[in-house]
């Protein structure tokens, strides 16, 4: 985090600034930039400069992914949640709060002060920090798919991919060299980008949407590896019932440091297509469900949503 505090003065020239302190992912570094000028008149005609404006340039906070942030915050129930980008009012603001959110060096961070002399000049003093921010190194995930299945608890058939307790339906192996000097912690969060179930009765076929956005919580895990396998119940009201799900499944890593904010190291996009058809009073997982995983995929892009999926049964509306 990166805040640049600034106070104006009459009667010292300003000189040019750089420094390279170290600094992690998120940190939290205080810059105070005292910025000053001369008035190039005689004393006796010496007034403070008029209408003084600022500007803030940070590197990063214009790309695309930005790599520069303002925050990242996410609702107490979970309901929304991302980045929050920084504004060109904050840009212009003294005192400027920002995260760097991905490894590099030379990352800048310029102040420019713009003021009128008394001679009515346009003028301009400026001063610049460069960081070198450090995050995790040879970040890798790899994955394990399990099958679809049918299991029958006491409650009812479900329709699951994977088990519970056996194989699961994916698993993700998270592999990542912290920075040294700080650990941190890694995290897991997932979107549920596809839910949809169909369910035929007869001739009759309701396809519905039983919700996206974030999975459960945020963050869904807090170690290095993750494991999902969603279920849905079976009802006899029914002879088939499908289901098609799609995720995107983040990779993040917490600092720990002082005010800090989860940092995305990148993400895994999976589908999963379930089909389970009845037959006099047995339920079986057809031959075409089936699962697909895409490659860990590096990138400083966060997740965002405006709503959430919970665990429990659902209704087609």
């Amino acid at each position: 985090m990166t805040r640049i505090r600034v106070t104006q003065h009459v009667g010292l020239r300003v000189g040019p600034f750089s420094c390279s302190p170290p600094c992690y992912l998120s940190a939290s570094k205080a810059l105070n930039f005292n910025c000053r000028h001369t008035i190039p008149t005689p004393s006796s005609h010496a007034r403070p400069p008029r209408s003084p404006s600022n500007s803030v340039g940070i590197l990063g906070s214009g790309s695309t992914p930005p790599t520069a942030i303002s925050n990242f915050t996410y609702a107490s129930d979970f309901s929304s949640g991302g980045p929050v980008l920084l504004t060109s009012d904050q840009l212009s603001q003294q005192t400027v709060t920002s995260y760097f959110v991905a490894a590099a060096n030379s990352q800048q961070v310029t102040f420019t002060l713009n003021y009128v002399d008394n001679q009515s000049h346009n003028q301009t003093a400026s001063a610049t920090a460069t960081f070198n921010i450090a995050g995790p190194t040879s970040v890798t995930v790899s994955t394990t798919r399990g099958q679809w299945e049918i299991d029958t608890p006491t409650s009812g058939p479900i329709l699951s991919f994977g088990f519970p307790i056996g194989t699961p339906g994916i698993t993700f192996n998270g592999k990542a060299t912290s920075p040294s000097g700080d650990t941190g912690t890694y995290e897991w969060a997932q979107l549920v980008t596809t839910n949809t179930k169909t369910k035929i009765s007869g001739s009759t076929t309701t396809t519905c949407s039983t919700g996206t956005g974030l999975d459960n919580q945020f963050p869904t895990f807090t170690t290095l590896s993750f494991s999902d396998s969603p279920s849905t119940s079976l009802s006899s009201t029914y002879n088939q019932i499908t289901w098609s799900l799609g995720f995107t499944t983040y990779f993040l890593w917490r600092p720990g440091l002082a005010n800090d904010i989860p940092i995305p190291l990148g993400y895994v996009t999976w589908t999963a297509y379930g089909d389970a058809a009845l037959s006099g009073s047995t339920w079986s997982a057809q031959s075409d469900s089936t699962s697909s995983a895409n490659a860990f995929q590096a990138s400083a892009s966060y997740l965002s949503w405006t709503s959430k999926v919970t665990n429990g049964p659902n209704t087609c509306q």
